[in-house]
């Protein structure tokens, strides 16, 4: 029996990490630059809470007194009727000499309230089961000259025998946050070993500890780089946080968000071939990568600031010709009209490019395939709803323009352009399908794909409607070769705001004017409402093309073997990438 593989759901605040300087009696961070890195530091180490902390105001007979060592002298400080603002979490930072070979120290926050039993219990908790730190922790750099600190913004001017003050810092600020200093760590500490299971899966077993129980042991690394929590700060070397220093953060009772793709570094897949899902409106701008095979997540990421909410459009094709499949990202409505392509080798960004005018805020849907011939994918990119039905082709070499043209004749219409590509009249070339968007009749139209790698626009046939011309949801597109005659069938799928059917017709009799029923189902519930998106991809590299639907939270890839003309196909996977929650849909590639 085939199992849906449920995931969690993504929609999620951030906390944020306020800096407190009011405590550097020797003015160690005056020096803006030391401020700057101290920010940045501040920023990788949390831009992946995403706990939401409730504001301790306290007020009347309720008190909150936070209790913290003054950075400049070592002395116990407590400050009273104290606010912490709501998902924020504060650290007094400052300068003094330490001990030893000390670079810095970080010391955990305590407090006390009173007043009624209600808020005493709220203000030890801020209404979380597991705390690391209610408001925060205090952190002391040592500002002797021998610490030989590299202070510059670019990692790659650090001297073989100083030390980089990010790395310092955002070491620190994992202890901040409770690593090495907390209960909840101590408490995942086994025989020298810590036990957290988020740690131990990415590690693969319990993680030795180092002498002072505060740090991952010296000996160890991940995929072959340093960690960040090591005791002790290589010299010459930056340092950021690896997967397993995030995932102590989760163990110890933070929530985690997605990494974001600027920090990946890794292969996105495992192996040249994975599955591409974004969320839709209203999530956080995630892209899942899974198994072709099995379902299984393989990555998942950012690729836009958390407080964007507009959707993530994928589409994945070897773009630089290395054999792996690689990632096209856009963004929905109310983000840039930027295109970026992610390396599926090793997560690199390898080119960023704006398909449309920068005032251009309506969002963009992609589509990729090679039409010239040169081994690498071309990048096709349409209005979504607000835009016009404007299609732009760009070479996959350089993101150079080939074509820019309107995929329906209609320059008044506004509900954007659906595109699919694949070979419609057997030249080998793949071919341009456009679907007409929200707010238009299900209308097709076909360019060929050999003059559009030369920069012509030419039809193949004359427009038609695959639906009933009076629906006016659009429709969502796909191509590909059900019977090896060499022409690709055309599928569509239901626009939002339609039932999740999927309709298509025999490629070769299309060209000849004729519309020949190959398919005809559902996918998911006939009462859902929000539409089908389609993809077409080879999952398991038999040579075969599966069809991957899309609707409301749920992606289902059909086998095309033996299809039926009425019913559904055979299901080969199917899974929930970001749980049930995630109403407004997901985009596949």
């Amino acid at each position: 029996m085939l199992e849906t593989i449920l995931l969690e759901s993504r929609c999620v605040p951030a906390v944020r990490i306020q800096l407190d300087y009011s405590l550097d009696a020797s003015n160690y961070f005056a020096d803006p630059t030391r401020r700057a890195l101290l920010e940045q530091a501040a920023t990788i180490a949390s831009e992946r809470l995403s706990d939401s902390l409730v504001a301790i105001v306290p007020g009347g007979p309720n008190t909150f007194t936070i209790n913290v060592e003054n950075p400049s002298n070592g002395q116990q400080l407590s400050i009273p009727n104290f606010v912490v603002p709501t998902d924020t979490l504060v650290l007094f930072v400052g300068g003094r000499s330490l001990n030893g070979s000390e670079l810095a120290q970080a010391v955990a926050g305590t407090s006390t309230a009173t007043g009624s039993p209600e808020w005493v219990q709220f203000a030890s908790t801020r209404g979380r089961n597991v705390v690391p730190t209610v408001w925060g922790a205090s952190i002391t750099f040592d500002d002797r000259p021998s610490s030989n600190y590299y202070y510059g913004i670019d990692g790659s001017g650090i001297g073989a025998d100083q030390r980089d003050f990010l790395t310092v810092a955002t070491h620190e600020i994992f202890h901040a946050l409770g690593v090495g200093i907390s209960e909840p760590w101590t408490r995942n500490i086994v025989d020298g070993k810590f036990t957290g299971a988020a740690s131990m899966q990415v590690y693969g077993s319990a993680v030795p500890t180092s002498r002072d129980r505060a740090h991952w042991d010296p000996r160890i690394s991940y995929n072959d780089q340093s960690t960040l929590l090591d005791p002790i700060v290589e010299r010459g070397k930056r340092l950021l946080p690896t997967d397993l220093d995030y995932a102590v953060l989760q163990d110890i009772g933070w929530t985690l968000s997605a990494p974001s793709i600027d920090r990946l570094n890794q292969p996105l897949g495992d192996g040249p071939i994975f599955l591409a899902v974004g969320a839709d409106e209203g999530f956080d701008p995630v892209v899942g990568i899974f198994s072709p095979v099995t379902g299984a997540k393989t990555n998942e990421f950012t690729v836009a600031p958390l407080s964007f909410r507009g959707g993530v459009r994928v589409a994945t094709a070897d773009v630089d010709g290395d054999g792996y499949d690689d990632l096209v990202t856009a963004l929905g409505a109310g983000g840039s009209p930027i295109i970026r392509t992610i390396s599926g080798q090793n997560g690199a960004q390898m080119m960023t490019f704006a398909a449309f005018e920068d005032t251009y805020m309506g969002g963009v849907l992609v589509t990729t395939a090679d039409l010239n011939g040169d081994g690498r994918a071309e990048i096709i990119a349409t209005a979504d709803e607000g835009g016009g039905p404007r299609v732009r082709v760009f070479d996959g070499a350089s993101g150079r323009v080939i074509a820019d043209f309107l995929g329906i004749e209609d320059p008044n219409f506004r509900g954007g352009a659906r595109a699919a590509v694949g070979d419609l009249n057997a030249d080998g070339i793949a071919d341009l399908l456009i679907g007409a968007g929200i707010g238009g009749g299900p209308r097709l139209a076909a360019f060929d794909g050999r003059a559009l790698a030369s920069g012509q626009v030419r039809k193949m046939f004359d427009d038609f409607f695959v639906f009933e011309p009076s629906l006016r949801n659009g429709v969502y597109v796909a191509i590909t070769d059900l019977n090896d005659d060499g022409f690709g069938e055309v599928f569509v799928g239901g626009g939002p705001g339609g039932g999740p059917r999927v309709f298509a017709v025999d490629g070769k009799d299309l060209l000849n004017g004729v519309k020949t029923q190959r398919a005809n189902f559902f996918t998911g519930s006939p009462e859902s409402r929000g539409g089908v998106r389609l993809a077409i991809r080879d999952l398991n590299a038999d040579g075969r093309s599966e069809l991957v639907a899309a609707t409301g939270p749920n992606v289902a890839a059909y086998d095309l073997n033996n299809l039926p003309r009425d019913g559904s196909p055979a299901l080969k996977l199917q899974l929930q990438p970001f749980g049930p929650a995630m109403s407004t849909g997901v985009f596949v590639g």
